[in-house]
């Protein structure tokens, strides 16, 4: 037995294993992980597959080399959730904030007993069977090396590629067999997610993942001619999308994905075998994209993106969105400073859901991913969250001071996080599995090469001594 485990594991933990693990966790969550909701039958699925992943990931991975930031945040969550779900006694857990309508009923029910903080303790549970999948990612993020951040585009980039091409054949074909959710947007190219802004948002990070292998290495010959076409096919994609929001953040990626590889086009060699190649790919990767922006405009103009018809034909105000916003603040008030319990938002509603909004359709997310998560988690998630995305931005900024990070790849970067702000703002896209485990995976490949860029950084010091020679090198 421990002779075919250790023998699993060494396949696994040579570079072509830990490459295939990689590829094989992404497929299966991309097929598995499209949706946001709780009761789909694929978790049923992929809960389970999340606890074989992280203990293959946990035996090829050394864990002194995992960075602290990423294990100390997905430890937080694991942590956060389990307090939710402990017992409180009733005198205590009646008086916490937001409480006492349910407290009520209890009483007057003689249900005077002990229960969690969680006001939704099944969501919040299998929120915490869902943890699994943080850890895998995380851990097979790190047994990838110094290739993780390399590796992790290509992934984003392969996984938007497939999403989208699955959409092209939702669209193309008078047949549902492509739809992979029972509850999705039947009509638009959805391609591995149950919402179209999903989608959309999946084909915008595969635009910046390809505009970022091709800054990471623009010497390489395939990708000065794969880049600019994957990008292209994605932007048409999310053309006829229909997503508003995906239709704004295909306008980011695009501009700073051109800014991107004009600066990449400027740090090749001017002499040697790479003389005019600076040219050539500046003229490739900004042809192809004045290209797409024409196709766009074109097809703005013709009145062939739906995104852009529902912008100018609809006023924001009349958003379920828009319409949900004082709900949404007088929860996030009610529950402050502990929050619902993560997962409970839906549950919550109900007790807070005006009569103008009750109708034949149902809420069961905020469509905002920052105030749901305030409602949900209250100041402790607020505190974490908060705490990971100033070691992010520090990682980022040390990767800089070390010249390990090229102005183009910042403005992609940039580019990631403003895209992400003006999704998560309209929408719940964080919500899905597959861009959990994105997250993970991008941040501990960004604070790996950090620490990496370490020594780099402490050999830039002015007040710091020649680094070292190796012996036998010259």
């Amino acid at each position: 037995m421990n002779a075919a485990r250790n023998s699993i594991s060494g396949q696994a933990g040579s570079v072509a294993g830990r490459i295939w693990l990689l590829a094989v966790f992404v497929t299966v969550t991309m097929l598995l992980g499209g949706t946001s909701r709780y009761d789909s039958g694929r978790l049923i699925l992929l809960l389970p597959l999340g606890c074989l992943f992280a203990a293959l990931g946990s035996s090829i991975v050394d864990w002194r080399a995992i960075p602290r930031l990423p294990l100390l945040f997905v430890s937080g969550i694991v942590l956060l959730l389990m307090i939710q779900l402990v017992p409180l006694p009733f005198a205590i857990w009646s008086a916490l904030p937001g409480r006492e309508p349910v407290a009520a009923l209890a009483s007057a029910m003689g249900l005077e007993q002990a229960y969690p903080l969680s006001l939704a303790p099944y969501r919040t549970l299998n929120a915490l069977a869902g943890t699994p999948l943080l850890f895998a990612a995380l851990t097979i993020a790190a047994a990838q090396g110094d290739a993780a951040p390399r590796r992790v585009l290509a992934a984003v980039a392969l996984l938007a590629i497939a999403s989208a091409t699955v959409g092209l054949l939702q669209i193309a074909l008078p047949t549902q067999v492509f739809y992979l959710y029972e509850r999705t947007n039947i009509g638009s190219p959805v391609g591995l997610f149950a919402n179209s802004n999903h989608a959309a948002l999946c084909n915008v990070l595969g635009i910046l993942a390809l505009a970022g292998l091709l800054a990471i290495r623009p010497q390489d010959r395939a990708m000065r001619w794969l880049a600019p076409v994957g990008i292209a096919g994605l932007t048409l994609v999310n053309l006829v999308n229909g997503s508003r929001a995906g239709f704004m953040a295909t306008a980011i990626a695009i501009t700073a994905s051109s800014v991107a590889l004009f600066l990449a086009a400027r740090t090749l060699p001017q002499s040697g075998r790479f003389a005019r190649r600076p040219g050539q790919l500046a003229v490739i990767a900004l042809g192809c994209l004045a290209a797409i922006w024409l196709a766009g405009a074109a097809a703005v103009l013709s009145g062939r993106v739906p995104a852009m018809d529902q912008l100018l034909t609809h006023s924001p105000l009349d958003d379920i969105r828009f319409a949900l916003m004082p709900t949404l603040l007088t929860m996030a008030q009610t529950y402050w400073p502990i929050g619902t319990g993560i997962g409970a938002f839906e549950d919550a509603f109900y007790i807070h859901e005006p009569t103008a909004l009750v109708g034949p359709t149902y809420v069961n997310m905020a469509h905002n991913d920052f105030l749901q998560l305030v409602i949900e988690g209250g100041l402790p998630w607020l505190a974490l969250f908060t705490a990971a995305a100033s070691g992010a931005g520090l990682a980022l900024v040390r990767l800089h001071r070390a010249n390990r990070l090229p102005t183009g790849s910042l403005v992609l970067i940039a580019a990631a996080v403003a895209v992400l702000i003006v999704t998560s703002s309209v929408e719940y896209a964080m919500r899905d599995p597959i861009f959990e485990i994105i997250a993970i995976m991008a941040l501990a490949a960004t604070c790996r090469a950090a620490r990496a860029a370490k020594p780099a950084l402490s050999q830039n010091h002015p007040g710091a001594p020649p680094p070292a020679k190796l012996e036998g090198n010259p």
